[in-house]
């Protein structure tokens, strides 16, 4: 990355990490994620009152198609604001370059991870 002088270097290589044209990183998982504790009230409303179609669920896991994007929904004790998500070729690249300029990761499997960036918003990446 060359930094180009009229922005910080960590903020030239946060705005290009998630573009198309950086090397590892495709586009949006067409994913948004939210976490709550009744997943059965979930079900019914984003079933029977957002008329969006379920794709897949388990006891603790709910996933739609909007028509724009997923909507994932997991069950738990603590309601938290919606995730966008976001697909890469490499995750070991990708987290490597977010820790090296501030990100904190919050959560971390084999192919995703979750983190917090330099202001405070939380994502998540998923390899493809």
């Amino acid at each position: 990355m060359k930094y180009t002088g009229h922005r910080s270097p960590r903020s030239d290589y946060i705005s290009i990490l998630f573009q198309r044209e950086v090397p590892g990183v495709s586009n949006s998982a067409d994913c948004v994620s939210i976490h709550l504790q009744d997943i059965t009230g979930a079900e019914n409303f984003y079933t029977n009152v957002m008329k969006f179609t379920l794709v897949n669920r388990s006891e603790t896991h709910l996933e739609y198609h909007t028509g724009a994007f997923r909507l994932c929904i997991d069950q738990e004790l603590n309601t938290r604001p919606p995730l966008p998500s976001f697909a890469v070729q490499d995750i070991g690249i990708v987290k490597s370059g977010l820790v090296a300029n501030g990100c904190i990761i919050l959560r971390e499997s084999h192919n995703s991870l979750n983190f917090r960036d330099t202001f405070g918003i939380h994502y998540a990446v998923v390899q493809k």
